[in-house]
């Protein structure tokens, strides 16, 4: 009897998964263990391995296909077995959530598909649901996923069509010229974590109401209480005492002290937390993640720095599993080493706050009468104004520099 392989439950909150590639065709040999295809939560890129010798011998779930945790996404069995749907349904049918079916069934615009004189329809469950929202004939829409099979990103350029109509026709000289050819690019599919990202960070945008606080904290204590803080501790490759280090001990202070920071809204609720979990965010050649230090409001500055490198290490490895990568209460993203100084971070939901990290410069500051060569760094925090108001936000941002700024109290 053939092996399903089976979409998993990769985090709590997890409810479906996408298929991002097939690495096995139909028909190919595979062992145990090795990779088969790749997923992906609203979290985490991972390759699914096979569970047994044998032949790949049916794919039930397209590239780009929206799967329940639990369902089948494919199975393996010997060369020449058939897996029966006759109580499944079409492969487009079991890959589709009871919300999804519904908004097909009841929508007024779709054509009935069940017209043998019509061809069926290949559209993810994603695209149709969008489709409804933006009352978008799929019939009329170009797919651009494997054998023409309409995506989310298909449906949503021709919602972004219809709202540009009405300029086009007004002015007909501007759409002639927009629609000339551009030639000498290369087009490269947005996929997986790039993906992943794009919905997330467009959806935060859409979803919360932004705003962004900016601040210069004098650092010039703080580097040079640090050079000598490593000079008295025994360095080791987990325990590095750096400037980030310090900026995420003094950002957990903080929000021991400014608890309404410390929160997450959802569901039209606000929950604040006591307990702080830090997400410390990580660049990678494929995107961000933001692996999560948890109960940083228990751990000395050196504990803090310990985990920090681990995560930085491990994300860097691809070895961070999804509840490394969730349940933050706060994120903190920094462009420092490139050079940057303010800029607006954006949040990571339902999280209601995040601290973007500037370059440190060198700058010439009055103390009293006297002019000073300072070092400046710079920090804007980001946050949920549907959860908190400016003044306690801007009452923090005072804290997190009042903390750099004193650095004694960072190891107290």
């Amino acid at each position: 009897m053939a092996t399903e392989i089976i979409m998993p439950k990769m985090g709590m909150g997890m409810e479906e998964g996408t298929v991002v590639e097939w690495l096995k065709r139909t028909g190919d040999s595979v062992k145990k263990g090795e990779s088969v295809v790749s997923i992906s939560s609203d979290k985490i890129e991972k390759d699914l391995e096979a569970p047994e010798d044998g032949v790949l011998i049916d794919i039930e779930a397209d590239v780009d296909a929206v799967v329940p945790i639990g369902q089948a996404l494919g199975y393996i069995g010997v060369e020449g077995e058939s897996v029966g749907h006759e109580s499944a349904g079409s492969p487009e049918a079991s890959i589709m959530t009871k919300e999804t079916v519904s908004n097909v069934v009841v929508s007024p615009s779709l054509p009935d598909l069940s017209e043998k004189d019509q061809p069926r329809l290949r559209v993810s469950p994603a695209a149709r649901k969008l489709a409804k929202t933006g009352n978008v004939d799929l019939n009329k829409v170009a797919g651009t996923g494997p054998a023409g099979r309409i995506t989310k990103i298909d449906v949503a350029a021709v919602i972004e069509e219809m709202k540009r109509q009405p300029a086009a026709i007004s002015q007909p000289s501007v759409q002639e010229i927009g629609n000339a050819p551009l030639i000498g690019g290369t087009t490269k599919k947005v996929t997986g974590m790039r993906k992943v990202i794009a919905q997330h960070m467009l959806e935060s945008l859409q979803k919360t109401a932004q705003l962004t606080l900016q601040t210069t904290a004098d650092v010039t204590d703080l580097i040079d209480f640090q050079k000598k803080a490593r000079e008295a501790y025994v360095i080791n490759d987990e325990v590095r005492l750096t400037i980030t280090d310090f900026i995420a001990k003094a950002v957990v202070n903080a929000l021991l002290d400014h608890k309404e920071m410390n929160a997450v809204y959802q569901d039209d609720s606000i929950t604040t937390f006591n307990d702080v979990h830090l997400g410390v965010a990580v660049a990678l050649s494929e995107g961000l993640v933001v692996p999560v230090i948890r109960d940083a409001g228990k751990k000395t500055l050196s504990a803090i720095s310990r985990e920090i490198r681990r995560a930085s290490q491990a994300a860097r490895k691809g070895s961070l599993d999804t509840l490394q990568l969730s349940g933050s209460t706060f994120s903190i993203t920094s462009l420092g080493t490139y050079g940057i100084g303010f800029f607006t971070p954006v949040l990571n939901p339902p999280e209601i706050g995040i601290l973007g990290v500037g370059t440190i410069s060198d700058r010439p500051v009055y103390t009293g009468d006297e002019l000073q060569r300072r070092s400046l760094l710079p920090l804007s925090l980001t946050f949920d104004h549907r959860a908190i108001d400016g003044a306690p936000a801007a009452a923090f941002l005072v804290a997190v520099k009042a903390n750099l700024e004193a650095p004694l109290k960072l190891v107290l």
